[in-house]
């Protein structure tokens, strides 16, 4: 006999959800404190693939798209879009950093010296998908189409 939709989503609820807010609020947590939570990306990826394995695909989906890492592929999506993309880096920003990238032909900007241990959580997922994005569809629209200089 198959079972209501009211015990499935029951059983759903009370199994999958606490754990999968609780994941997302520490990864949120995460990126705010930095290496103070340093299991945090762990449960991440653990909870992750345990909900792919369960194909729990609506908790996966939550947990991926509110997650900093979700939220910031979705970020870099639009960007690219809309033709503000840039590219996200840390620490103390060299000479170079206003210069157009070769492969790319995106800015890239810093977040600046203060290094808090969770950037990369927003600005990993962010630069692989822009990278991606131009490599399939091409330069983002508006950016310097011309001839890139060498150095001298």
């Amino acid at each position: 006999m198959r079972p209501s939709v009211r015990a499935f989503l029951a059983k759903v609820l009370v199994r999958v959800w606490p754990v999968t807010v609780a994941t997302v609020i520490g990864a949120w947590a995460y990126w705010m404190l930095g290496s103070v939570l340093a299991p945090v990306p762990v449960l991440l990826v653990g909870l992750g693939v345990w909900l792919g394995h369960r194909r729990r695909w609506i908790a996966f989906a939550v947990l991926v798209g509110t997650s900093p890492i979700g939220f910031s592929m979705v970020w870099a999506i639009g960007s690219y879009l809309i033709g503000t993309a840039r590219l996200w880096s840390v620490g103390y920003p060299p000479v170079e950093l206003a210069n157009v990238g070769r492969t790319t032909r995106l800015q890239s900007v810093s977040s600046g010296c203060m290094v808090s241990g969770g950037e990369w959580m927003m600005q990993l997922p962010n630069n692989a998908v822009l990278a991606a994005l131009t490599f399939v569809l091409g330069p983002m629209r508006g950016t310097y189409g011309g001839p890139y200089p060498t150095d001298a």
